[in-house]
This record gives C-alpha cells, sequence and structure tokens, in this order.
C-alpha cells in the first residue's frame, strides 16, 4: 500500500521559517522512501464566496471549496496531483523559502 501524505499548516502573524520535512513513509509495494512535506498555504475568499487556496511555491496549484475544511482537503489533492507531475514539468521545490508579513500604509 502506498501512502502519500501532505500536512499543510496555517500560519499565525509574524515570521515562520518553513522548512521540508524529515520524516519519511515507506512504500510497502516497493520500499520505496516517501519524504513528507509542509507547504505554505494562502486562503482568501473569492468574489463568489468561496475559499480559494493556493500554494505559492508550486506553480499553478490552486482550488478552491464551501467550507474551510473543503477547500484544504481539496488544496491538499491539488497538490499532491502537481507534485506527480514535477519531473515531467521540469520545476522544483525550494528547500528553504520563509514566509512572512509586511505592513503598508494606504
Amino acid at each position: 500500500m502506498t501512502k502519500k501524505i501532505i500536512r499543510i499548516i496555517r500560519t499565525k502573524e509574524g515570521n515562520l521559517e518553513a522548512n521540508l520535512a524529515q520524516s519519511a513513509i515507506i512504500d510497502t509495494t516497493n520500499k520505496v522512501k516517501k519524504r513528507t512535506l509542509k507547504l505554505p498555504v494562502i486562503i482568501k475568499t473569492g468574489e463568489d464566496g468561496y475559499f480559494v487556496a493556493e500554494v505559492p511555491i508550486i506553480p499553478g496549484c490552486i482550488s478552491q471549496g464551501i467550507t474551510m475544511d473543503e477547500v484544504l482537503a481539496n488544496i491538499k489533492e491539488a497538490a499532491l496531483l502537481c507534485l506527480e507531475c514535477q519531473n515531467d514539468e521540469g520545476w522544483i521545490i525550494p528547500e528553504k523559502y520563509f514566509v512572512d508579513q509586511i505592513e503598508v500604509v494606504i
């Protein structure tokens, strides 16, 4: 049985340094090590009232849902699908990235 797990975390205000997780999962069918990724997710409300989620470090990884639980489940599935195409499309996930906020006066 193959297990694919991606943890999606919600961040609070302030700085957060995010790194790829070090844990691994064994694929019991062919003994391939899988790693667990913690990916940043940005969630906002769309014009139609749906929640819209994006994983900014994965090109084109966007999804939506009516509830917060639904949008998180949908973006997790979208991230898995994008990651399956990663090698064919030739992009990589950065090993280290930073999530921060800025303040502007308007």
